[in-house]
């Protein structure tokens, strides 16, 4: 059974995003639907300003060394910058999320099972002793 591409779904998003940001200007009219978007946008670029340099250096510092309670921390620095990004795009469903990752709960609870998944799939940490030898390597010529 094969997966099925990603990028047709992708595609889909800006297209709900435009039908959506239509039905909202119809029922809220034409002002309130520019100051709701001017606010988000606000609201966004205040945010990045915020947790931008602290979520880039979160996510510089993410290491395989980092415990789970790291990770999490880490990545919820990431998620609040990702916040002000979906904000700052004028659209109710990047709205919709971006204040859904604003709101603590929702971004520790989501930077928790990223923090699980890569914890997962990383490799065992090493005891820490170092066990010394030497490589040997079969040549391709025989004496």
């Amino acid at each position: 059974m094969s997966r099925l591409p990603v990028w047709p779904l992708l595609a889909l998003i800006p297209l709900a995003e435009i039908f959506l940001l239509g039905r909202v200007g119809v029922r809220l009219g034409a002002t309130p639907l520019l100051i709701l978007i001017v606010v988000t946008g606000l609201l966004g670029l205040w945010l990045l300003r915020r947790a931008g340099r602290p979520a880039l250096r979160a996510i510089r510092r993410l290491d395989a060394t980092m415990d789970q309670a790291q990770i999490t921390e880490s990545w919820e620095k990431a998620l609040l910058f990702i916040a002000g990004v979906l904000l700052v795009l004028p659209g109710p469903l990047s709205d919709l999320a971006g204040l859904t990752l604003v709101w603590p709960d929702s971004r520790k609870q989501l930077a928790g099972w990223i923090a699980r998944r890569i914890v997962r799939f990383m490799p065992a940490r090493s005891s820490g002793r170092v066990v010394e030898g030497e490589v040997l390597r079969k040549s391709s010529r025989r004496p």
